[in-house]
């Protein structure tokens, strides 16, 4: 009895033993087979993610390739699980701000400056008698206008053309003593400038979207000079409407500050030179001129608002 006892149980433990084993061998395999997958998942992805690596330099302009650069949208996370559709979604990117292309905008600023306004000079068919005198005065005032321009980028080297034309409230004026042959004449002299334009080149060195550069090139300047004079003779007094010609020179910065806009903080030194005015002809005297050499110099801080045309949406 106790012989059949111990053989039933030996073979029960032998069935139980037979089966664990076959169990164990097929999780194993099902494990194996898992990780096999995976492995050639993480293989197709990995090839995938150098391809797309590899056309996203393609894509990149010559000198550019080490900018960095952003998403132009929110990328949505994806499981693992749905690799598919994480592959298929468009992720956009966007390369390093291009300053290439035309703009037009408008400025607002503020201007100061110097009008010396040399010796007095009578003028007669036989001389010229200058006396010692000068009739100096500051000049301030706001300005405002519009410009358009355009550039063009390689590497980081931006290269560009523009012009510009404002109205400007720039004034000053002065009150001068002087003798005159033992007589007293006071004069006054006013200096109005109404507009001014430029045309200037400049270049810059492009920070992604902020760039900073210089600029010169030549200006122009409209502008009202008031003359008089108070004599024990009379009171006489003129006005001159002339148009001034020179120089400007500059330097600013633009940031790019939304797509299509930039905003940009800029100064300028103009030069208009020294130009002869005749401010009385004949008045004062019969077939003589009064003259003087009148030379301006402006200095310019403006702010503007720049629309880039063909910047990308």
């Amino acid at each position: 009895m106790k012989t059949r006892i111990l053989m039933a149980a030996t073979t029960l433990v032998g069935a139980l033993t037979t089966t664990a084993a076959q169990s164990s061998a097929a999780t194993l395999d099902d494990v194996i087979a898992r990780l096999d997958s995976l492995q050639r998942d993480n293989t197709a992805m990995r090839r995938e993610i150098a391809s797309l690596r590899a056309q996203q330099r393609v894509a990149v302009p010559p000198g550019r390739e080490s900018a960095v650069r952003r998403p132009a949208a929110d990328v949505t996370p994806v499981s693992h699980g749905d690799r598919s559709a994480a592959l298929s979604a468009p992720v956009r990117y966007l390369g390093p701000y291009d300053w290439s292309g035309f703009h037009a905008g408008v400025h607002l600023g503020y201007g100061w400056g110097r009008d010396d306004w040399g010796p007095m000079t009578f003028e007669t068919s036989f001389r010229e008698t200058p006396l010692e005198n000068g009739a100096r005065h500051d000049l301030s005032g706001w300005l405002g206008g519009v410009q358009v321009g355009l550039d063009y980028q390689t590497g980081r080297l931006v290269l560009g053309a523009g012009a510009s034309l404002f109205y400007a409230g720039l004034q000053g004026k002065s009150r001068t003593a002087l003798d005159f042959g033992g007589l007293t004449i006071d004069e006054r002299a006013q200096t109005n400038i109404d507009w001014l334009a430029t045309v200037t080149g400049r270049a810059g060195v492009a920070l992604d979207n902020v760039l900073l550069y210089g600029k010169g090139g030549i200006a122009a300047a409209g502008v009202d000079y008031k003359w008089r004079i108070d004599a024990p003779g009379g009171s006489f007094y003129d006005r001159v409407n002339e148009d001034r010609f020179g120089w400007i020179v500059g330097a600013g910065v633009e940031l790019a500050i939304w797509r299509n806009w930039s905003f940009a903080l800029e100064y300028n030194y103009v030069d208009l030179g020294t130009g002869e005015v005749v401010v009385d002809s004949g008045q004062v005297a019969t077939n003589a001129l009064i003259t003087h050499d009148i030379k301006t110099n402006l200095h310019l801080a403006k702010v503007g608002l720049n629309y880039r045309f063909g910047a990308p949406e």
